[in-house]
């Protein structure tokens, strides 16, 4: 064993005795340096590397509760709430059968959820805090305890979740709406789980399952108070102290939590949760309010008695197949969901013969699956070209250079993105045969082929270039030269029309008869795509100091964009700004600034409804209304730039540039009118997408327990190690860097 492998197991191993210490309350006051911890290998100078602040509160341990299940979850945070996105449905790899054990069942099966901030809460109780919210999930960071605390008995929280598992699933209250334990019943499968009426489906107890992931030290789950849900043991493995009458407790410096009821041993036990909220919440409609709500699709099932289910299985994506017997009989019930129609064609089969209903709800259904990011960096725009001599402009920079490689077998792999495409064409055709044509395709090989989301589609254009692509490498299919190229993706429910990019290098939604094959006069083309599953969810990190870093491209953003100039001066206010103490902030290409836009988002009607196409939790102060790119439009008297629409804008003057219908279309304008500007830094993620990796050497390890323990005690206000910023490093840090040990994700 080399020494630095001997020094990291030295410090694991102090570091989980003097954990078991600390939690038992024998440290009065920090500990004093010994030899045991103050010789390891800790430059104090690596205290500078990181750039990213923990969030507050509980914010940090949320934080390490939630990432190991990335990127089936998404999470940000403001000032006081801790966001969490997600479809609500199992991993296959975790989870393999979801539903089975049940013998208590209302056939419901699990469909995905629309858990997530770029959909609006279907509440239409418009008394509730969550009315005309994002449907996602909100927990305090800074929990309060309850001047009186409220019983989850009673005919209390029996409509919705009491709870959040770490991995995105929500855990209702252990007793039905009927005031019995789901648990006791048989209404659970073998997860703790099941679907409710509306086929979501949800935990009806805390999911220690999960600490096959987790560990013990790491919460299970979040109560909607704000304070973490551990095992049946306590964070460091003991034995689990005497509970009080709401079903948590504090000790050492572990601060108040609940824990599942029950034991390894015996299994979950009654009342199986804590019984009681400590924290405060709002009790108003037979739920804590607010929170997203779950749309029904089809109608309700009723209960089947003497229904047993025996077996589940996803037999491909977006699919399930479940088995049941009645009286010793077996049925199947399957589904396949369809993310482009947005509907789910449900099969039965029994002994007397089979049924097929298909259900459809625009709401309801996801238009992505959970991914990770497809593209591993925004590529540059490849502009040259000067249109001014104030410096800040797009041909000032070079930030990731396009890059291709011609595979000599009909397909060009993009060194930036990591993505695979296709190097001609393949020709005019209507959107459902483009749609259509990617499952028949092979081609250098491959056969996985789709159509590019509209950030993947865009990403290849060269806004040096007109046409906007370079032809070495994408070339049009010989039966006629393209002007339009589909995506996947349709615009907001309007399903008539289809993001496209244009050989002039903008995108935006176009109706589906526009091209020839469809009656039209315009040549929209198919250009297929591989390498990544389709995924537009953004992985946002709020630093805390009027900065937001996009995690997936390594853009950092000013959180509060400055105010309407017009292009010159837009240029010269990021050059000058200074931010958080950074001073490198630039105007964005248009292909940085395009990438801030939630496509999921872009579905207003009108300018008088458009809201900002962005999270706008964590850029609350932008508005509706078109921002600055850096790049100019290459051409002509260059005296045009390029902007991103994040509102709608029809009352654009003909001769300063196009109208603008559409949120989230990348358009131009003459450089005289006057558009509000973000500004944008290139910065590393490192620190953001693994905030416990103390000295940055992208493992969890002894080196950062090191650092723990070399900076115990009172914080002095940068200490990296205090990563709840309570103000003290203490056995809370150790503890969230112990529940995030190995290498970073």
């Amino acid at each position: 064993m080399n020494r630095r492998e001997d020094m990291i197991d030295h410090a694991q191993a102090l570091a989980i005795a003097l954990a078991a210490t600390i939690t038992t309350g024998a440290f009065a006051h920090p500990p004093e340096a010994s030899d045991e911890h103050q010789h390891l290998d800790e430059p104090p100078a690596l205290l500078s590397l990181i750039a990213c602040a923990a969030p507050p509160g509980n914010g940090a341990l949320m934080a390490a509760s939630f990432a190991p299940f990335r990127p089936n979850v998404r999470f940000y945070w403001d000032a006081s709430y801790f966001y969490e996105e997600s479809d609500s449905m199992p991993s296959s790899t975790l989870m393999p059968n979801i539903m089975t054990g049940i013998t208590a069942w209302q056939q419901q099966i699990p469909v995905p959820t629309a858990y997530f901030g770029s959909v609006l809460n279907p509440e239409t109780n418009t008394a509730s805090l969550g009315y005309g919210q994002p449907n996602v999930w909100r927990i305090p960071m800074l929990p309060v305890p309850a001047a009186a605390p409220i019983s989850l008995s009673g005919g209390n929280f029996q409509r919705g979740a009491v709870a959040l598992a770490s991995n995105g699933i929500p855990i209702f209250n252990p007793r039905n709406n009927t005031g019995q334990f789901s648990y006791a019943i048989g209404e659970l499968d073998i997860y703790g789980g099941h679907c409710g009426r509306a086929d979501d489906y949800h935990y009806h107890i805390a999911p220690v399952h999960l600490q096959s992931v987790l560990g013990v030290s790491t919460p299970v789950a979040w109560a909607l108070d704000g304070y973490p849900i551990y095992g049946y043991t306590e964070p460091d493995g003991s034995a689990r102290l005497a509970l009080d009458a709401d079903g948590g407790h504090t000790h050492g410096t572990w601060g108040y939590h609940y824990h599942a009821i029950g034991s390894d041993a015996t299994g979950p036990q009654s009342p199986y949760l804590m019984n009681a909220f400590h924290g405060t919440v709002v009790n108003y409609g037979g739920q804590v309010d607010p929170q997203p709500s779950a749309l029904s699709f089809m109608p309700a099932g009723n209960p089947l008695a003497g229904a047993r289910i025996t077996a589940s299985s996803r037999p491909s994506a977006d699919s399930f197949s479940m088995t049941y017997t009645v009286n010793g009989v077996s049925y199947v019930v399957s589904y396949q969901l369809n993310r482009v129609t947005k509907a789910v064609a449900v099969h039965r089969e029994s002994p007397t013969g089979t049924t097929d209903l298909t259900y459809s709800n625009t709401s309801r259904f996801p238009r992505y699956a959970m991914a990770a990011k497809s593209m591993n960096l925004v590529p540059d725009t490849g502009q040259t070209i000067s249109a001014t001599a104030t410096f800040g402009e797009d041909s000032d920079y070079t930030i990731n250079a396009p890059s291709f490689t011609d595979n000599s077998n009909g397909t060009i792999t993009d060194n930036i993105t990591g993505l695979m495409w296709q190097k001609v064409d393949a020709g005019e055709m209507t959107w459902d045969n483009a749609v259509a044509g990617a499952a028949t395709l092979s081609l250098g090989g491959f056969t996985d082929w789709r159509l590019p989301t509209p950030a993947e589609a865009f990403s290849i254009l060269n806004h040096g270039r007109n046409p906007a692509l370079d032809s070495t490498y994408f070339q049009s299919n010989p039966a006629g030269t393209s002007q339009y190229w589909w995506t996947n993706d349709t615009y907001g429910t309007d399903t008539t029309r289809v993001w496209s990019t244009n050989a002039g290098g903008g995108i935006g939604p176009h109706s589906k008869t526009q091209t020839v094959s469809a009656g039209g006069t315009s040549r929209f083309c198919a250009r297929y795509v591989r390498g990544a599953a389709a995924s537009v969810g953004h992985n946002y990190y709020n630093n805390g100091d009027g900065t937001i870093t996009d995690i997936d491209t390594g853009l950092m953003w000013t959180q509060v964009p400055g105010s309407a100039r017009n292009w010159n001066a837009a240029i010269t206010y990021a050059e000058g700004l200074t931010t958080a103490t950074y001073t490198d902030w630039r105007l964005p290409n248009v292909k940085e600034l395009q990438s801030l836009v939630d496509i999921t988002m872009t579905t207003a009607t009108s300018a008088a409804t458009a809201k900002a196409a962005l999270n706008r939790t964590l850029f609350p102060a932008a508005t509706a209304t078109a921002y600055w790119s850096s790049t100019a439009l290459a051409g002509g008297s260059l005296t045009s730039a390029w902007l991103v629409e994040f509102g709608i804008n029809t009352s654009v003057p003909a001769a300063n540039g196009p109208s603008r219908g559409f949120q989230g279309l990348v358009s131009y304008e003459v450089q005289a009118s006057t558009y509000p500007v973000f500004a944008v830094r290139t910065a590393s993620t490192l620190a953001c997408d693994c905030p416990y990796d103390l000295n940055g050497d992208r493992t969890v390890n002894g080196f950062d327990l090191a650092l723990v323990l070399s900076n115990w005690g009172v914080a002095n206000g940068t200490a990296i190690a205090d990563t709840n910023h309570d103000g003290i490093v203490d056995g809370q840090d150790l503890g969230v860097v112990l529940g995030a040990w190995g290498p970073c994700p």
